[in-house]
């Protein structure tokens, strides 16, 4: 599936919101992706780890208040190709979370983040 095609499917934000929220003080960016897919791939230095799947985000919803209890705080969220993203993004909206975007795959994220 092509970006312009995930873009459309799976709502993924535009390179330049990702961008704009990366560079934003306070962002948090979490990592969907299973144990596996990080240790044959690597994440994200500034990213927080907890795997959902494209159909629950249980752990996710349990997990995260911990780590951030303000329902303001921009997040950036991504997987392999944004359908995981878009499970936890929508998890997170339910729980009443504000400012949360779907970055899209590992690959996308990463190409924003080095430019």
């Amino acid at each position: 599936m092509s970006f312009q095609e995930r873009v459309e499917t799976l709502g993924l934000a535009s390179p330049e919101e990702v961008k704009r929220l990366l560079d934003q003080e306070g962002t948090i960016v979490l990592d969907v992706r299973t144990d596996e897919e990080i240790a044959s791939f690597g994440k994200l230095s500034q990213a927080v780890h907890i795997p959902c799947t494209a159909t629950d985000a249980s752990e996710l919803v349990s997990r995260f208040p911990e780590m951030c209890s303000s329902k303001e705080t921009p997040l950036v969220i991504y997987c392999r190709s944004g359908r995981r993203a878009l499970t936890a993004k929508r998890a997170l909206e339910e729980s009443g979370y504000e400012e949360v975007i779907n970055a899209g795959g590992y690959d996308d994220i990463k190409k924003i983040s080095d430019n």
